[in-house]
Protein backbone atom coordinates (compact mmCIF):
# COMPACT_ATOMS: atom_id res chain seq x y z
CA UNK A 1 0.00 0.00 0.00
CA UNK A 2 2.89 2.22 0.79
CA UNK A 3 3.62 2.15 -3.24
CA UNK A 4 0.23 3.90 -3.65
CA UNK A 5 1.23 6.73 -1.75
CA UNK A 6 3.89 8.09 -2.98
CA UNK A 7 1.41 8.77 -5.80
CA UNK A 8 -0.74 11.41 -4.91
CA UNK A 9 -2.46 10.74 -8.43
CA UNK A 10 -3.25 7.39 -6.54
CA UNK A 11 -5.41 9.14 -4.46
CA UNK A 12 -8.74 7.17 -5.31
CA UNK A 13 -7.42 4.02 -4.33
CA UNK A 14 -6.06 5.44 -1.20
CA UNK A 15 -10.01 6.55 -0.30
CA UNK A 16 -10.88 2.37 -1.01
CA UNK A 17 -8.51 1.41 1.23
CA UNK A 18 -9.47 3.72 3.71
CA UNK A 19 -12.96 2.69 3.60
CA UNK A 20 -12.13 -0.58 3.56
CA UNK A 21 -10.28 -0.04 7.27
CA UNK A 22 -13.68 1.62 8.12
CA UNK A 23 -15.22 -1.63 7.85
CA UNK A 24 -12.38 -3.44 9.41
CA UNK A 25 -13.69 -1.16 12.46
CA UNK A 26 -17.60 -1.74 11.66
CA UNK A 27 -17.01 -5.51 11.27
CA UNK A 28 -14.64 -6.00 14.75
CA UNK A 29 -17.79 -4.51 16.75
CA UNK A 30 -20.67 -6.76 14.52
CA UNK A 31 -18.31 -10.43 14.93
CA UNK A 32 -17.76 -9.01 18.63
CA UNK A 33 -21.36 -8.64 19.58
CA UNK A 34 -22.69 -11.52 17.79
CA UNK A 35 -19.64 -13.82 19.94
CA UNK A 36 -21.50 -11.98 23.02
CA UNK A 37 -24.92 -13.07 22.00
CA UNK A 38 -23.27 -16.92 21.48
CA UNK A 39 -22.27 -17.57 24.91
CA UNK A 40 -25.20 -15.84 26.25
CA UNK A 41 -27.71 -17.76 24.43
CA UNK A 42 -26.28 -21.17 24.76
CA UNK A 43 -27.64 -23.01 21.71
CA UNK A 44 -25.39 -25.92 21.74
CA UNK A 45 -23.06 -27.75 24.44
CA UNK A 46 -20.47 -26.09 26.40
CA UNK A 47 -17.65 -27.58 24.07
CA UNK A 48 -19.62 -26.55 20.70
CA UNK A 49 -19.86 -22.88 21.85
CA UNK A 50 -16.33 -22.85 23.02
CA UNK A 51 -14.80 -23.79 19.26
CA UNK A 52 -17.46 -21.65 17.87
CA UNK A 53 -16.73 -18.67 19.63
CA UNK A 54 -13.14 -18.86 19.33
CA UNK A 55 -13.64 -18.55 15.67
CA UNK A 56 -15.42 -15.11 16.84
CA UNK A 57 -12.39 -14.31 18.65
CA UNK A 58 -9.84 -14.91 16.21
CA UNK A 59 -11.55 -12.83 13.24
CA UNK A 60 -11.71 -10.14 15.62
CA UNK A 61 -8.22 -9.61 16.56
CA UNK A 62 -7.52 -10.55 12.90
CA UNK A 63 -9.46 -7.28 12.25
CA UNK A 64 -7.26 -5.53 14.84
CA UNK A 65 -4.05 -6.57 13.72
CA UNK A 66 -5.10 -5.37 9.88
CA UNK A 67 -6.58 -2.03 11.42
CA UNK A 68 -3.15 -1.39 13.05
CA UNK A 69 -0.75 -1.96 10.16
CA UNK A 70 -3.24 0.34 8.08
CA UNK A 71 -2.69 2.68 10.57
CA UNK A 72 0.99 2.59 10.23
CA UNK A 73 0.73 2.87 6.65
CA UNK A 74 -1.23 5.83 6.44
CA UNK A 75 0.49 7.57 9.14
CA UNK A 76 3.63 7.15 7.13
CA UNK A 77 5.27 5.26 9.77
CA UNK A 78 7.00 2.45 8.00
CA UNK A 79 10.41 2.60 5.77
CA UNK A 80 9.39 1.31 2.39
CA UNK A 81 13.08 -0.10 2.14
CA UNK A 82 13.39 -1.74 5.35
CA UNK A 83 9.65 -3.19 7.03
CA UNK A 84 11.52 -5.42 9.40
CA UNK A 85 13.38 -2.54 11.02
CA UNK A 86 9.19 -1.98 12.52
CA UNK A 87 8.75 -4.22 15.31
CA UNK A 88 5.02 -3.49 15.96
CA UNK A 89 4.58 -3.91 11.76
CA UNK A 90 6.67 -7.09 11.96
CA UNK A 91 4.60 -8.47 14.46
CA UNK A 92 1.39 -7.31 13.00
CA UNK A 93 1.89 -9.15 10.27
CA UNK A 94 2.76 -12.31 11.98
CA UNK A 95 -0.40 -12.36 13.76
CA UNK A 96 -2.40 -11.13 10.65
CA UNK A 97 -0.72 -14.74 8.93
CA UNK A 98 -1.41 -16.49 12.12
CA UNK A 99 -5.10 -15.20 12.47
CA UNK A 100 -5.63 -16.61 8.91
CA UNK A 101 -4.30 -20.10 8.92
CA UNK A 102 -5.81 -20.71 12.40
CA UNK A 103 -9.36 -19.51 10.85
CA UNK A 104 -8.68 -22.57 8.16
CA UNK A 105 -8.35 -25.06 10.16
CA UNK A 106 -11.63 -23.88 12.15
CA UNK A 107 -14.04 -26.56 10.28
CA UNK A 108 -11.88 -29.71 11.16
CA UNK A 109 -12.18 -28.64 14.94
CA UNK A 110 -15.91 -28.23 14.78
CA UNK A 111 -15.98 -32.01 13.17
CA UNK A 112 -13.81 -32.71 15.85
CA UNK A 113 -15.53 -32.03 19.05
CA UNK A 114 -18.80 -33.80 17.08
CA UNK A 115 -17.10 -36.72 16.98
CA UNK A 116 -15.93 -36.58 20.57
CA UNK A 117 -19.56 -35.74 21.81
CA UNK A 118 -20.83 -38.93 19.89
CA UNK A 119 -17.73 -41.27 21.42
CA UNK A 120 -19.39 -39.84 24.83
CA UNK A 121 -22.55 -39.42 23.90
CA UNK A 122 -24.08 -41.51 27.28
CA UNK A 123 -22.89 -38.62 29.26
CA UNK A 124 -21.77 -35.67 27.22
CA UNK A 125 -24.47 -33.50 28.11
CA UNK A 126 -24.44 -34.07 32.19
CA UNK A 127 -20.30 -34.05 32.26
CA UNK A 128 -19.41 -31.06 30.46
CA UNK A 129 -15.98 -31.96 29.95
CA UNK A 130 -14.93 -28.44 29.54
CA UNK A 131 -11.25 -29.19 29.14
CA UNK A 132 -12.25 -30.77 25.60
CA UNK A 133 -12.60 -27.55 24.04
CA UNK A 134 -9.76 -25.66 25.52
CA UNK A 135 -7.51 -28.87 24.25
CA UNK A 136 -8.95 -28.31 20.76
CA UNK A 137 -9.00 -23.97 21.10
CA UNK A 138 -5.08 -24.10 21.94
CA UNK A 139 -4.48 -26.85 19.57
CA UNK A 140 -5.93 -24.15 16.59
CA UNK A 141 -3.78 -21.32 18.02
CA UNK A 142 -0.63 -23.67 18.22
CA UNK A 143 -1.46 -24.34 14.55
CA UNK A 144 -1.76 -20.59 13.36
CA UNK A 145 1.47 -19.46 15.35
CA UNK A 146 3.24 -22.27 13.71
CA UNK A 147 1.95 -21.60 9.84
CA UNK A 148 2.79 -18.07 10.72
CA UNK A 149 6.66 -18.66 11.99
CA UNK A 150 7.52 -21.50 9.05
CA UNK A 151 5.82 -18.89 6.38
CA UNK A 152 8.97 -16.64 7.38
CA UNK A 153 10.61 -19.11 4.50
CA UNK A 154 8.90 -18.21 1.61
CA UNK A 155 9.99 -21.59 0.10
CA UNK A 156 7.91 -23.10 3.00
CA UNK A 157 4.38 -21.72 2.15
CA UNK A 158 3.04 -24.72 -0.58
CA UNK A 159 3.80 -27.59 2.14
CA UNK A 160 2.22 -25.48 4.98
CA UNK A 161 -1.08 -24.94 2.75
CA UNK A 162 -1.43 -28.57 1.56
CA UNK A 163 -0.81 -29.80 4.89
CA UNK A 164 -3.64 -27.83 6.08
CA UNK A 165 -5.64 -28.58 3.00
CA UNK A 166 -5.45 -32.78 4.03
CA UNK A 167 -6.65 -31.43 7.68
CA UNK A 168 -9.59 -29.81 6.07
CA UNK A 169 -10.10 -33.20 3.80
CA UNK A 170 -9.81 -35.57 6.64
CA UNK A 171 -12.26 -33.77 8.44
CA UNK A 172 -14.43 -33.76 5.79
CA UNK A 173 -14.27 -37.58 5.70
CA UNK A 174 -14.47 -37.67 9.60
CA UNK A 175 -17.91 -35.79 9.30
CA UNK A 176 -19.12 -38.32 6.99
CA UNK A 177 -18.28 -40.78 9.21
CA UNK A 178 -19.79 -39.31 12.51
CA UNK A 179 -23.07 -38.44 10.46
CA UNK A 180 -23.58 -42.09 9.70
CA UNK A 181 -22.89 -43.06 13.57
CA UNK A 182 -25.38 -40.66 14.85
CA UNK A 183 -28.06 -41.25 12.42
CA UNK A 184 -27.59 -45.45 13.22
CA UNK A 185 -27.23 -44.36 16.89
CA UNK A 186 -30.57 -42.71 16.86
CA UNK A 187 -32.36 -45.42 15.11
CA UNK A 188 -31.27 -47.87 17.66
CA UNK A 189 -32.12 -45.43 20.87
CA UNK A 190 -35.16 -44.67 19.49
CA UNK A 191 -36.33 -48.91 18.61
CA UNK A 192 -35.44 -49.08 22.56
CA UNK A 193 -36.94 -46.04 24.42
CA UNK A 194 -36.41 -47.02 27.33
CA UNK A 195 -33.31 -49.10 27.80
CA UNK A 196 -31.18 -45.00 27.21
CA UNK A 197 -31.80 -41.92 29.04
CA UNK A 198 -33.75 -38.81 27.94
CA UNK A 199 -30.19 -36.64 27.95
CA UNK A 200 -28.25 -39.58 25.24
CA UNK A 201 -31.39 -39.44 23.07
CA UNK A 202 -31.29 -35.56 23.64
CA UNK A 203 -27.19 -35.98 22.63
CA UNK A 204 -28.00 -37.76 19.64
CA UNK A 205 -30.57 -35.46 18.07
CA UNK A 206 -28.07 -32.59 19.34
CA UNK A 207 -25.08 -33.78 17.09
CA UNK A 208 -27.29 -34.76 14.13
CA UNK A 209 -28.62 -30.48 14.24
CA UNK A 210 -25.23 -28.91 14.95
CA UNK A 211 -23.62 -31.60 11.96
CA UNK A 212 -26.19 -29.97 9.76
CA UNK A 213 -25.79 -26.69 10.21
CA UNK A 214 -21.82 -27.66 9.83
CA UNK A 215 -23.00 -28.28 6.34
CA UNK A 216 -23.82 -24.76 5.22
CA UNK A 217 -21.16 -23.53 7.39
CA UNK A 218 -18.64 -25.76 5.61
CA UNK A 219 -19.67 -24.76 1.97
CA UNK A 220 -18.63 -20.95 3.30
CA UNK A 221 -15.39 -22.44 4.78
CA UNK A 222 -14.32 -24.10 1.71
CA UNK A 223 -14.81 -21.41 -0.55
CA UNK A 224 -13.30 -18.84 1.80
CA UNK A 225 -10.25 -21.65 2.13
CA UNK A 226 -9.75 -21.54 -1.71
CA UNK A 227 -9.81 -17.84 -1.90
CA UNK A 228 -7.28 -17.77 0.85
CA UNK A 229 -4.86 -20.02 -0.58
CA UNK A 230 -5.13 -18.46 -4.22
CA UNK A 231 -4.22 -15.02 -2.35
CA UNK A 232 -1.50 -16.90 -0.49
CA UNK A 233 -0.16 -18.34 -3.50
CA UNK A 234 -0.47 -15.29 -5.82
CA UNK A 235 1.85 -13.27 -3.36
CA UNK A 236 4.63 -15.80 -3.46
CA UNK A 237 4.72 -14.63 -6.85
CA UNK A 238 6.83 -11.36 -8.40
CA UNK A 239 3.30 -9.85 -9.22
CA UNK A 240 3.35 -5.93 -9.65
CA UNK A 241 1.41 -4.10 -7.24
CA UNK A 242 -1.43 -3.31 -9.49
CA UNK A 243 -2.10 -7.44 -8.95
CA UNK A 244 -1.06 -7.49 -5.36
CA UNK A 245 -3.85 -4.87 -4.50
CA UNK A 246 -6.42 -6.52 -6.51
CA UNK A 247 -5.90 -9.72 -5.02
CA UNK A 248 -5.62 -7.89 -1.54
CA UNK A 249 -9.15 -6.04 -2.35
CA UNK A 250 -10.80 -9.07 -3.38
CA UNK A 251 -9.98 -11.63 0.07
CA UNK A 252 -11.26 -8.50 1.99
CA UNK A 253 -14.39 -8.17 0.41
CA UNK A 254 -15.08 -12.33 0.51
CA UNK A 255 -13.59 -12.00 3.89
CA UNK A 256 -16.63 -9.41 4.92
CA UNK A 257 -19.01 -11.39 2.99
CA UNK A 258 -17.95 -14.54 5.13
CA UNK A 259 -17.94 -12.70 8.50
CA UNK A 260 -21.33 -10.93 8.17
CA UNK A 261 -22.81 -14.23 6.89
CA UNK A 262 -21.91 -16.47 9.62
CA UNK A 263 -23.31 -15.15 12.20
CA UNK A 264 -26.88 -14.80 9.89
CA UNK A 265 -26.78 -18.31 9.30
CA UNK A 266 -26.37 -19.22 12.85
CA UNK A 267 -29.06 -17.13 13.69
CA UNK A 268 -31.35 -18.76 11.25
CA UNK A 269 -30.57 -22.10 12.47
CA UNK A 270 -30.84 -21.69 15.93
CA UNK A 271 -34.00 -20.66 17.84
CA UNK A 272 -32.16 -19.60 21.06
CA UNK A 273 -29.84 -17.29 19.43
CA UNK A 274 -33.69 -15.67 17.67
CA UNK A 275 -34.85 -15.22 21.20
CA UNK A 276 -31.95 -14.13 22.60
CA UNK A 277 -31.57 -11.48 19.92
CA UNK A 278 -35.21 -10.48 20.01
CA UNK A 279 -35.09 -9.97 24.11
CA UNK A 280 -31.34 -7.50 23.59
CA UNK A 281 -33.07 -5.48 21.00
CA UNK A 282 -36.47 -4.79 22.30
CA UNK A 283 -36.64 -1.78 24.06
CA UNK A 284 -39.82 -2.81 26.29
CA UNK A 285 -39.08 -3.18 29.56
CA UNK A 286 -42.21 -4.79 32.18
CA UNK A 287 -41.91 -4.07 35.42
CA UNK A 288 -42.07 -7.19 37.74
CA UNK A 289 -44.82 -8.23 39.48
CA UNK A 290 -44.69 -7.74 43.38
CA UNK A 291 -46.19 -9.57 45.87
CA UNK A 292 -47.86 -6.64 47.68
CA UNK A 293 -50.51 -9.28 49.27
CA UNK A 294 -47.64 -11.41 51.27
CA UNK A 295 -45.86 -8.30 52.27
CA UNK A 296 -48.80 -6.81 53.77
CA UNK A 297 -50.12 -10.18 55.18
CA UNK A 298 -46.47 -10.87 56.50
CA UNK A 299 -47.00 -14.59 55.28
CA UNK A 300 -44.73 -16.28 53.03
CA UNK A 301 -46.69 -17.63 49.76
CA UNK A 302 -44.58 -21.10 49.24
CA UNK A 303 -44.34 -22.29 45.57
CA UNK A 304 -47.45 -24.77 44.75
CA UNK A 305 -46.83 -27.89 42.66
CA UNK A 306 -50.31 -29.29 42.27
CA UNK A 307 -53.77 -27.33 42.38
CA UNK A 308 -54.99 -29.49 45.07
CA UNK A 309 -51.90 -28.09 47.30
CA UNK A 310 -52.86 -25.07 46.10
CA UNK A 311 -56.51 -25.29 47.67
CA UNK A 312 -55.30 -27.13 50.82
CA UNK A 313 -52.85 -23.99 51.54
CA UNK A 314 -55.43 -21.44 50.84
CA UNK A 315 -57.68 -23.24 53.32
CA UNK A 316 -55.49 -23.33 56.14
CA UNK A 317 -54.96 -20.29 55.64
CA UNK A 318 -58.32 -18.92 55.83
CA UNK A 319 -58.55 -21.06 59.04
CA UNK A 320 -56.13 -19.21 60.74
CA UNK A 321 -57.77 -16.07 59.76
Amino acid sequence: MTYFMEDSSNAFILNILKIETGIYVFDTFYISAYCILLFKASQFHFNFDLISGSQYIIHAIDNIFLIIMRSLMFNRSLNDQDFQSNSLFVLVIDGTIASFFAAMCSLPFFIIERYIATWFITDYESNKRRWISIILVIAQITIGVTSAILLKDESLTKYVIAILMCFNVLALALKKYVEKWNKRTHIYYQSQPGKYSLTARYQVSDNIKSLKMINTFMIFQSFMNTVLILSVLLTSFNVSPEINLVSTIFLDLFIFIYSFSLPQIMTYCCEKWRKCLRKLLSNTKVAPFRNTLSLHLSTQIEPISTIDEHFVNLQEFWNRE
